[in-house]
């Protein structure tokens, strides 16, 4: 009896304090702010980063984020752009970490990037974050725009400085670097005492050249002939004159056009003028061609006829500098000059390729095969076909195959 009673009296003690704490409960309170995808007071993040305005599709109506990762994905930068060269100083280019480094050290000419750059072994190929730093600005803008100097792999001529302003970002990259030995420059003819001996089998200013072939004459970048002139087309000289699209946008220009065909796979973050279409056919993104003061019609750049039709017999500058560099390779062949097998250079015993055991030597007027050589590697390197600066590469690779067939 006494246990009931004292069970009633706990259930009694309970209710009653249930109903004084159901009487303190104040109305319900304004509903919180809805969820927002920002990162406030994140360190090394911009301040009021929306994460939204990008990363979400539905509201990202302004960078295009996701179309922008699978038109790069169809890039070069992408698939090849040799990211496994993550060792310094090779890194400050093949590699986001590198170049990220580089631009950390305000982006120094290229003989100083050692003790500069970083090697990175869990390195990514040259994307998103080496030409932006959304998360630190903000936005999307480049990280330099600032001229650029570039190595000259040329004796006695001094390095280069070119602005193509957005285009600055890839000359940083797209250029020389260091050649061993330097080749001599063509302004005068060699002496008779003057020898250049190559011990290494890739002698050439490595992949990088189109900076120099902008830059034209003079600039080092070709084997200028001894008696020979030379001059650079309108794409090279409208990049040095103020107010015009190539000086204001660069490289951007061709590589980077808004593409109307093959619904993404040319122009934009592809880079690619020329690409496959839907329907596996070879396509041309011309629409960086037809901007104001440049072509007013151009379909195909193969077939495109230039005012330099006078040396090309009338062919298409594309067309005419991808025969005349084969034409160009098989000489070099010939001459012992060029492995048929690896197309790397020949050394003196004519059997094995160059090195420091098996140099190849060239004296006095001999040099100016050397300069054919040169130019061969420079050509092909440039990938252009030319259509940097066409007057430049028709009137190099000309007189290149001029001198190798002289005997």
């Amino acid at each position: 009896m006494k246990r009931t009673i004292l069970l009633v009296s706990l259930l009694l003690a309970a209710g009653l304090l249930m109903a004084a704490l159901q009487g303190c409960k104040g109305p319900e309170g304004p509903a919180g702010p809805a969820g927002e995808s920002k990162i406030l007071q994140l360190e090394g993040f911009a301040a009021d980063i929306n994460c939204g305005d990008c990363h979400n599709p539905d509201t990202d109506s302004t960078y295009f984020v996701w179309a922008k990762k699978y038109q790069w994905e169809l890039s070069k930068h992408f698939f090849g752009g040799d990211f496994e060269r993550n060792s310094t100083p090779c890194s400050g280019c093949h590699t986001t970490e590198g170049y990220v480094d580089r631009a950390k050290a305000n982006f120094p000419i290229q003989s100083a990037w050692t003790g500069v750059v970083n090697s990175h072994f869990d390195a990514s190929p040259p994307g998103c974050f080496a030409c932006h730093s959304p998360h630190s600005n903000g936005d999307f803008q480049l990280r330099t725009e600032a001229a650029v100097t570039m190595l000259s792999p040329m004796k006695n001529v001094a390095n280069q400085s070119i602005n193509m302003g957005k285009g600055n970002l890839c000359l940083n990259c797209h250029q020389p670097r260091s050649l061993s030995p330097t080749m001599f420059h063509g302004g005068s003819a060699p002496l008779a005492t003057d020898t250049l001996k190559i011990t290494s089998n890739r002698w050439y200013p490595h992949y990088g050249v189109q900076g120099l072939m902008f830059k034209g004459p003079g600039g080092g970048g070709g084997y200028e002939f001894t008696g020979k002139t030379y001059s650079s087309s309108f794409h090279a000289t409208s990049a040095a004159t103020n107010g015009t699209t190539l000086q204001q946008e660069g490289c951007l220009v061709c590589h980077m056009a808004p593409s109307s065909t093959g619904g993404g796979i040319g122009g934009g973050h592809t880079m690619n003028v020329k690409y496959l279409n839907t329907s596996g056919a070879d396509t041309w993104n011309t629409t960086g061609c037809l901007v104001s003061g440049c072509h007013s019609t151009m379909a195909s750049v193969d077939n495109y006829v230039s005012s330099s039709s006078s040396l090309t017999g009338g062919k298409g500058v594309h067309i005419y500098i991808h025969e005349s560099i084969d034409t160009l390779h098989s000489l070099l062949i010939s001459k012992a000059l060029l492995d048929s097998a690896s197309g790397l250079v020949m050394g003196n015993n004519g059997t094995s390729t160059a090195s420091s055991s098996n140099p190849k030597t060239f004296v006095g007027s001999q040099i100016q095969k050397a300069g054919a050589l040169y130019n061969y590697f420079f050509l092909e390197h440039d990938l252009s076909g030319g259509v940097h600066n066409s007057m430049y590469a028709i009137q190099l690779i000309k007189d290149s195959i001029e001198e190798l067939r002289k005997p």
